[in-house]
């Protein structure tokens, strides 16, 4: 190898040791702690492998990275280059180095940026938020307040978050209300905004002073055209300000323990029957509600209620709720208690009271349910107490036709001509022998059920259903409808049971179309069936 082709090769690598080099510029020098800024690294030649940018993270947070690589002609001459642009936000105050990153067998140079608390916030009217505090100037320890969050912006996004909220007071209760609403509005300084609205309920804890630290908006902003290859985003860093209420102590007047502010307090009950006529054994609702307007439902205290001897009582957890109406939130405290008397009586259920702390005159107030009256009316009769079949109780073949006793007029007829007898005696025997083949006790006893649940005559239809059971299941004594019942199919026993209340209850009319189709779709058991004992019965009627 010659001089030149030595000379020339040296030359070469020093060119694309130049062409490698990699460089380092950044959009601000100076920032705030809350600020982010960018710094773009360039590089003149492909990099075999992606740089690691890992070093950053002890300083700064690497927020976004996007890459992008442009080829530019000039005189003639190709020039390439491949940039890399980082959005970056500095973890402390101070002097801060970005370190040398790696790319490919170079390193980038480090660079300093000064980090300060004072810097003022970078904000422009394309995005920005706001904060607003309902009540806005004071409090009560353990009374909520809402926070409202709105972000407006004219601008569209491509990834976004909101920081979640944080106050000085850190055993303060935060909670997050409803979804987030988006809509239109115009802003105070005349110019259109898709604004995004959120609403946290805040209860501090502790009197004194309350901040409310700054909301922070991150998002990709989509910047210049919107085609597929010119699609650009920049990064945005947004906060609130920073928000402060009054918190005032408890009034001492008043039992901290059971401590409840609102504006207004609403004490309501129901019941599911009428308190008035309550029948032994037989459980009553009573729905107390409490609304407090201004409070929210955790805050609302428990009521203590005092049970008179003979009566029992069942209460279900309480049932919580919070609805926010314009910038006020009131809640909701549902109790439900079930009472149980055991004898007949008249019993008193005590007032209830409520104290509350009045926001609007600044004093305390009780919220009152008066006293009320629960009369305990014999209980009515038990299935246990059916009227049992016997001799008093008329079966059906009490009912059942006697055999048809031939009239004197007849014989006469006979005896004036006996060329009628034979036929007349023919007659007669055809006549006698299809009622006794046709007309049964159990034909006897669906007809008397089907025309008892026809004419709805629910007595008739207990009649004819005992009648029905002595037929079929004669091991059961006493015949009643509560032992009936145990042998029936479950629509069968559903039908039983609304017939005991038609008689023994006093219930609503009794229909009887639904029993009829129940028994008819009933199937007797083969073990339950006497067929012998029918047959026995059968002969006794009508002895062949």
């Amino acid at each position: 190898m010659n001089m030149k082709s030595i000379l020339f090769f040296i030359l070469l690598g020093i060119t694309n040791h130049l062409f490698a080099e990699i460089h380092v510029e950044l959009n601000r020098q100076t920032i705030g702690i809350h600020e982010t800024f960018s710094a773009t690294y360039t590089s003149s030649q492909k990099i075999k492998n992606q740089p690691d940018f890992s070093p950053l993270n002890t300083d700064f947070d690497v927020l976004s990275t996007n890459q992008s690589h442009q080829i530019q002609f000039i005189n003639g001459h190709m020039k390439e280059e491949i940039q890399w642009k980082l959005t970056l936000r500095a973890k402390k105050e101070g002097n801060l180095v970005l370190p040398q990153i790696q790319f490919g067998d170079e390193f980038s140079p480090s660079q300093t940026i000064q980090v300060t608390d004072s810097a003022p916030i970078q904000q422009d009217d394309s995005i920005f938020l706001e904060t607003e505090l309902s009540p806005k100037d004071a409090v009560y320890e353990q009374s909520p307040f809402l926070l409202t969050i709105r972000l407006y912006r004219s601008v569209n996004l491509s990834r976004a978050s909101l920081s979640e909220v944080q106050t000085s007071d850190p055993d303060a209760m935060i909670e997050r209300q409803g979804n987030d609403q988006e809509y239109e509005s115009y802003h105070s300084n005349g110019k259109q905004y898709i604004v995004l609205e959120r609403k946290y309920l805040i209860t501090p804890q502790h009197a004194g002073e309350l901040y409310v630290s700054p909301v922070v908006f991150e998002g990709e902003v989509l910047v210049g055209g919107f085609g597929f290859f010119n699609f650009q985003s920049e990064f945005k860093r947004v906060l609130s300000q920073q928000q402060k209420i009054l918190v005032k102590p408890i009034p001492a007047s008043f039992n901290k323990e059971n401590w409840f502010p609102a504006y207004n307090v609403k004490l309501m009950e129901e019941w599911s029957i009428d308190p008035e006529h309550v029948t032994v054994g037989e459980p009553i609702t009573r729905t107390i509600t409490i609304i407090a307007e201004g409070s929210n439902a955790s805050q609302i205290p428990d009521i203590s209620f005092q049970v008179p001897q003979g009566l029992k009582s069942y209460s279900d957890k309480p049932q919580l709720t919070n609805e926010i109406k314009g910038t006020q939130t009131n809640g909701t405290k549902q109790i439900k208690t079930a009472y149980i008397g055991v004898k007949p009586e008249e019993l008193t259920l005590p007032a209830v009271n409520l104290t509350w702390w009045d926001l609007k005159t600044d004093q305390p107030r009780v919220a009152q349910l008066p006293s009320r009256i629960l009369r305990m009316e014999s209980e009515p009769l038990a299935m246990n107490e059916f009227p049992v079949v016997d001799s008093q109780v008329p079966l059906v073949k009490d009912y059942i036709e006697k055999p048809v006793v031939i009239p004197f007029w007849v014989w006469i007829g006979i005896g004036l001509n006996v060329f009628w007898i034979v036929p007349l005696f023919v007659y007669l025997f055809k006549n006698l022998s299809f009622k006794r083949k046709t007309i049964s006790p159990m034909q006897q006893v669906r007809h008397l059920l089907k025309e008892a649940c026809d004419k709805n005559e629910a007595k008739q239809a207990e009649i004819a259903l005992l009648s029905w059971g002595s037929l079929v299941f004669s091991e059961i004594k006493p015949m009643n409808l509560k032992n009936l019942k145990s042998r029936l199919s479950e629509s069968m026993q559903e039908e039983v049971d609304e017939l005991y209340k038609a008689l023994y209850q006093h219930a609503a009319p009794w229909k009887g179309e639904s029993l009829w189709q129940a028994f008819v779709n009933f199937q007797v058991p083969k073990k339950s069936a006497k067929k012998e004992k029918t047959t026995k019965l059968l002969k006794e009627l009508w002895p062949q």
